[in-house]
């Protein structure tokens, strides 16, 4: 008779009272929406019932979105690979738990994503798991991104570091061909720069055509100002990567029209002490959203010597120089000029400019000059081809006579020429 009311009660402690299983739940308070390019707090409620010990939470993030610990309730917080992971070697004493986070989205994201969760315990000696509901989240594009440069959550990939070496990386500055806005309301910029070794203190100077307006996109950690028709981008300490991209959008102020070839710029960056100032050069290349896989590929297209490329950027026109001597009058091309002399010829071959390159001091600077011509007609030919291949517009023709320098007019005079 005992036994059998024994059994009734177990029976009946069986079906009426809720096991340890039944009474952990858990359960996610995020908003509905995020702003891309800032923060939201997610809060994860646990009501643990009588649980302790080992559990385990789980949330896996799209790419693109970060997680950073606010408040943890004892756990050990982890964020790779994308995945939020919170472990606790013993839950704590009360029923109810509230772990705090924070997820940043990228700034150029758009669209929307779901988020969910498993939380994971031991109960007598079996492991149990609840999934938690999953929550959709809608980005709201960034203010201060243009619609060019957003891209879909669902398509957004990780980028791969650069390799730390840049010693076969020529400094160079590359400017992508303008283009037009989805909205219409003005062109993008994008710029590639190439810092070679250089660490700190370069300038980069866009002259914006009259009639447009410049503001900053993407600046690179530099410091970007507008004045004057000049859009300007200053770094004190340059990016760690090799490569990266400046962006910027100009404006036009009443109905205006951008031209090819419109913009003009350089980009400054010093060397053993000393300025040294060079084009930007405008090349039909996509920066939009690139990788730094995708500016390795460009750059080493970009700086590759024409001889092994197998569609050149532009094909050349031979034209050979006079024999070299210093007796009479003969023309060539200035390139540049330094207060440094510039150590190998990468530079020179990055700017697609053929031919052997002559060294002069000057009144403190070190020109570069290539090219050596009787008559003018030919070494203007010659310039006008570095200026198209190369876009270093500032290349000019100088005149020599006896192997020193005198005005290029007084040359044309002495030689009848026009």
């Amino acid at each position: 008779m005992v036994r059998g009311y024994i059994f009734i009660i177990l029976l009946f402690l069986y079906f009426e009272c809720p096991s340890f299983t039944q009474e952990v739940n858990i359960k996610m308070n995020v908003p509905e929406h995020i702003q891309a390019g800032s923060d939201i707090t997610v809060e994860i409620e646990l009501n643990k019932g009588e649980i302790g010990g080992l559990a385990r939470f789980q949330q896996q993030l799209p790419k693109g979105i970060t997680a950073t610990a606010i408040n943890l309730a004892n756990a050990d917080f982890s964020f790779e690979k994308n995945k939020i992971t919170l472990i606790w070697l013993k839950l704590p004493d009360e029923s109810r738990v509230k772990v705090v986070y924070s997820i940043h989205a990228n700034k150029h994201l758009k669209g929307e994503f779901s988020i969910g969760g498993k939380f994971s315990f031991i109960e007598v000696e079996n492991r149990e798991e609840i999934e938690l509901t999953k929550h959709t989240i809608k980005i709201l594009p960034s203010l201060e991104v243009d619609e060019a440069l957003m891209v879909d959550v669902n398509d957004f990939t990780e980028d791969e570091p650069l390799e730390s070496t840049t010693e076969s990386l020529a400094i160079g500055c590359y400017r992508q061909k303008p283009f037009l806005t989805q909205s219409g309301d003005g062109w993008i910029v994008n710029l590639l720069i190439s810092r070679g070794k250089t660490e700190k203190l370069a300038r980069l100077e866009e002259v914006i055509p009259v009639g447009f307006i410049a503001e900053n996109i993407q600046d690179a950690s530099a410091i970007f100002s507008y004045k004057s028709g000049i859009a300007k981008f200053l770094w004190m300490t340059l990016p760690e990567d090799p490569l990266f991209v400046v962006t910027y959008k100009i404006i036009p102020e009443a109905g205006q029209k951008l031209r090819d070839g419109s913009i003009e710029g350089y980009y400054s960056y010093m060397d053993y002490g000393s300025s040294i100032r060079i084009p930007v050069i405008e090349k039909d290349i996509n920066l939009t959203n690139s990788k730094n896989r995708d500016l390795a590929s460009i750059i080493e297209h970009i700086q590759k010597p024409e001889s092994e490329k197998t569609k050149p950027v532009l094909p050349q026109k031979s034209i050979e120089p006079d024999p070299v001597n210093k007796t009479g009058i003969f023309f060539r091309i200035q390139i540049m000029a330094t207060s440094k002399p510039i150590k190998g010829d990468s530079f020179f071959k990055s700017n697609n400019i053929q031919g052997q390159i002559y060294t002069e001091f000057q009144n403190g600077l070190y020109k570069y000059t290539t090219g050596s011509y009787k008559q003018y007609a030919r070494a203007k030919e010659h310039l006008l081809q570095i200026q198209r291949n190369s876009g270093i517009t500032e290349a000019f023709i100088c005149a020599y006579q006896e192997g020193k320098r005198i005005p290029v007019k007084r040359a044309l005079e002495l030689t009848n020429q026009k």
